[in-house]
């Protein structure tokens, strides 16, 4: 039975509204309810506290001890929802019922009863919970309701199936985490979510080693990621999989780093870093200035015709948060680098089935796969498009080509240096079917054949592109290589001023790879159609090399 059926129905959500990462505080209480085993408690099961707070009604703190028997709770408890306007506060992880002094380990609540969540919320819920482990349920925490429910300091570890399932149910459901947060290590995924909203920042929050993904977001779901360091880790699905089905448009997917030097990572998941899709209405998924390195499988997938994945783009607006200064991406888990992916024989990045991914200032390398860059029809009516901007391509393992447009797609390539890929792969692009390729004032460093194509060839077009050959290309139509082989001024890829591509280009506007200002004139090279140069670096005089990368 599908999740429809088994709920009845469901919450067309409206507009999503970022959640704060900031402390709730303490309610006007109706009650203080202590919990524990010592006769100064109020209670001695975390379950009676909950019930006695539904009873009080208004708002209501429960402090949990960690004086119970084993150091443990052995509960299946249950929350049922709360008058409008009512706030709920638990906090474990104190001392006693005497003292309440707080202490550094989080009291550990176990679930009691087979086939049971550890905590299950039900109906409107404003909630705010720390300093709790929940473990050996069927699933940590289990919501199916409306409202907010904020974590910070907890953890959700071992249970049988997801960490975490938010279900909204009845009206707008928002989960955030506001740091501290740990989902590992459940066998199913780490988070899912259904109609459901969440948002995690904050520090130390981390959802790892679970058994399927670490986020799994379908229906009208919405998730917003602002933070710093490996977040979304290990897990044996996808790092993150937004399945949007819902039949009104859900907000954006937003992922971002605010700290250039320890960027948000999505890092070493089984099936691939990222995996979206839209049925019914459209949907975008945005990142700015993230690591994405270590995953195996089609790291990153955008499927279906109301599926857009924007990298680094312009038509996404995120928090101001997310203006931070990356240094130009060389290494392993830094800003806006795809790196030390494994593929296998899937490509590394693919559109298909109608889906648009657009990508700009982004390194690629070290990365093995088929082909690194894949738009593909499939059996959709639209054309899938991938595009390409101010990027570096190097240093990649391909089996059978590096760029493929084929069946009804489109992929279009500018300000380009594609160089020192490897592989068994005998041609760098493959265009096929009905298909439209473009590349312009870009870089092909490679001593493979430059292209195969079949079918139309006035939807190939080369224009002001620096290439070793120009095998496979078609007599006439509208292409321009120039063939030589470019001077590089280090091992990133920057050309020397005297380079071929330098000041070869009409001047465009813009910034380069690393941020700079493009249309930079070079005085003692010629211009051959104006001062831009080809590829993802613009030549500077006097020549700068420098790690800045500016904000995106």
């Amino acid at each position: 039975m599908n999740l429809i059926a088994r709920l009845g129905h469901h919450a067309v959500l409206p507009a999503f509204v970022a959640i704060a990462a900031t402390s709730v505080p303490a309610p006007a209480a109706a009650e203080t309810i202590l919990v524990g085993r010592a006769q100064a408690c109020t209670v001695h099961t975390i379950q009676a506290a909950l019930d006695r707070a539904h009873a009080n009604g208004g708002d209501n703190r429960i402090l949990v001890t960690n004086d119970a028997d084993g150091a443990t709770y052995r509960e299946s408890l249950a929350l049922a929802g709360q008058d409008e306007g009512a706030q709920l506060e638990i906090v474990g992880g104190l001392s006693d019922c005497v003292t309440l002094e707080p202490t550094p380990v989080r009291t550990t609540v176990q679930g009691g009863v087979p086939g049971q969540s550890v905590l299950f919320v039900s109906g409107r819920t404003a909630v705010r919970l720390s300093g709790l482990r929940m473990e050996g349920g069927s699933k940590g925490l289990e919501w199916q309701g409306f409202g907010d429910i904020e974590l910070v300091d907890a953890s959700f570890s071992a249970n049988n199936g997801a960490g975490i399932a938010a279900i909204g149910n009845g009206g707008d459901a928002r989960l955030s985490f506001a740091g501290g947060v740990d989902v590992s290590a459940n066998l199913g995924d780490g988070i899912f979510l259904w109609d459901a909203m969440l948002a995690i920042h904050g520090d130390g929050n981390a959802v790892a080693q679970n058994g399927g993904s670490g986020i799994l977001a379908d229906g009208a779901s919405s998730v917003q990621i602002g933070a710093r360091g490996k977040v979304i880790s290990g897990n044996n699905g996808y790092g993150i999989s937004v399945s949007h089905f819902g039949a009104s448009e859900a907000p954006p997917t937003l992922l971002y780093s605010i700290d250039a030097v320890d960027p948000l990572r999505i890092s070493g998941n089984t099936q691939g870093a990222i995996f979206q899709t839209a049925r019914g209405s459209s949907h975008r998924l945005c990142t700015r200035g993230i690591a994405i390195d270590g995953n195996q499988g089609l790291v990153i997938r955008s499927d279906g015709a109301l599926s857009t994945l924007d990298i680094n783009g312009d038509l996404c607006v995120f928090p101001p948060e997310a203006d931070v200064v990356c240094a130009a991406p060389r290494e392993i888990g830094q800003c806006n680098a795809i790196t030390a992916n494994s593929a296998s024989t899937q490509p590394l990045i693919a559109a298909i089935d109608g889906a648009r991914i657009d990508m700009q200032r982004v390194l690629i390398a070290g990365n093995s796969a088929s082909s690194l860059l894949t738009a593909l029809r499939a059996d959709n009516e639209t054309a899938s498009r991938l595009t390409l901007k101010n990027a570096l391509v190097s240093g990649n393992i391909a089996d059978t080509r590096l760029v493929e447009s084929i069946n009804g797609s489109a992929i279009d390539i500018a300000d380009a240096t594609i160089r020192d890929n490897f592989g068994d792969f005998v041609v760098s692009f493959l265009a096929g079917g009905s298909y439209s390729l473009v590349v312009t004032d870009s870089i092909v460093d490679q001593p493979q054949a430059l292209i195969s194509f079949s079918g139309d060839p006035s939807a190939l077009r080369m224009t002001r592109v620096l290439a070793r050959n120009r095998d496979g290309m078609p007599d006439g139509g509208d292409h321009e290589i120039l063939l030589g082989t470019p001077v590089y001024a280090d091992t990133d890829g920057r050309l020397m001023p005297g380079s071929p591509g330098v000041d070869y280009a009409p001047a465009g506007g813009g910034v380069d790879f690393d941020g700079r200002a493009r249309d930079v004139d070079i005085p003692e090279t010629p211009n051959v159609h104006g001062t831009r140069d080809l590829g993802a670096f613009e030549a500077q005089e006097p020549p700068l090399f420098s790690d800045d990368f500016e904000a995106i």
